[in-house]
């Protein structure tokens, strides 16, 4: 009829074998995006990824250079389940900065290099940095002059979350804190545990954000 050939049996298996592929890479793509406290495994091939990517790798190093078995580094670090430490080199969880920070001070090593593997040591402190990380953001999110819905708008968290981090309610993963500093333009380690610099060094590409504050003092000096 009207010329037309039955597809060949190899042309429809191949159909098959691909389509039977795009339903397993979406279906995984959606398992992914469901499990949002869960650390990625893999990572994102076309794009930087995110500096918090190389907490557990990060975190096993440390541990084995430090000579600590996962449970006595759990129990070294103060944390109520004993298992936390294998759980979170398992990729089972995202921590939150506490978390990290405690595990940080058990090994001797700077909580922003944990978390972001970010260079620098911690202001000396009586409590946990990660306690001020409220302080932190409210401060750099009125320096841009923005509010809470638009900055949980652009950094995909929720202004929920920013107005609980703020106001103390709730202890941010190194996930969310990561992705709020991005939108403040400014070093996640600084916002998660105050780690200076506030603004990481400039990239090769790009001009670097300037908060209003310093935008004011460079007008100033020009004039």
């Amino acid at each position: 009829m009207l010329g037309l050939v039955a597809p060949s049996n190899d042309i429809s298996n191949a159909a098959t074998i691909w389509n039977r592929k795009h339903l397993y890479k979406t279906v995984k793509y959606l398992i992914f995006r469901s499990n949002v406290g869960v650390l990625p495994r893999d990572m994102v091939r076309g794009r930087k990824n995110p500096l918090h990517y190389g907490f557990v790798a990060r975190l096993k190093k440390a541990r084995k250079q430090g000579g600590h078995s996962r449970l006595g580094l759990s129990t070294k670090s103060s944390l109520l389940d004993g298992k936390t430490v294998s759980a979170l080199e398992q990729g089972q969880r995202i921590p939150r900065l506490d978390t990290v920070e405690k595990i940080a001070n058990a090994l001797g090593v700077s909580p922003g290099l944990l978390a972001y593997g970010t260079p620098g040591e911690c202001p000396r402190s009586a409590t946990l940095n990660a306690d001020g990380v409220g302080a932190r953001l409210q401060a750099a999110r009125l320096a841009r002059g923005m509010n809470l819905r638009d900055l949980g708008r652009e950094s995909g968290t929720s202004h929920t979350t920013v107005r609980l981090t703020e106001t103390g309610v709730t202890v941010p993963n190194i996930a969310n804190t990561e992705a709020i500093a991005q939108a403040l333009g400014v070093s996640p380690a600084w916002l998660a545990f105050g780690v200076e610099p506030q603004i990481l060094p400039v990239p090769l590409r790009g001009r670097p954000r300037i908060q209003p504050a310093q935008e004011e003092q460079q007008d100033a000096g020009q004039q």
